[in-house]
């Protein structure tokens, strides 16, 4: 069980809030949350904030239109609370790997940390 205690559980905010409370619900939380849960360790949703936005919805592009426009930015919110932690970080779905990757960038610069990746599809 130790093994476990050790997780600190994130996911990418891959919707900003402004959308979050267009559609009344963020689906990589939920998910989240149940893995946290299953896993019985922390659930964290505040890790990461989304520092910049997407001009529109990515959902209608092709996956080489959105590796070409991401632009996404990600901060950590408590860089010393994630020293010696394996994260699991969460995403919805897999298309280009940029949101991960921007995400997994800014987790990176905390001390002796390992991350882990969980996600629901990959397209």
């Amino acid at each position: 069980m130790s093994r476990l205690q050790n997780y600190r559980l994130g996911y990418p905010c891959a919707i900003t809030s402004k959308k979050d409370k267009k559609r009344g619900y963020n689906q990589c939380a939920e998910f989240g949350k149940k893995i946290a849960q299953a896993l019985q360790t922390i659930y964290s949703d505040d890790l990461l904030i989304k520092v910049t936005t997407t001009a529109s919805s990515q959902a209608s592009k092709k996956r080489l239109e959105r590796w070409q426009l991401n632009n996404e930015t990600f901060a950590v919110t408590q860089l010393s609370q994630l020293k010696n932690k394996h994260i699991l970080l969460v995403d919805d779905i897999i298309t280009t790997g940029n949101t991960l990757e921007a995400c997994i960038i800014e987790l990176k610069k905390a001390e002796n940390v390992k991350i882990s990746v969980a996600t629901m599809a990959i397209a």
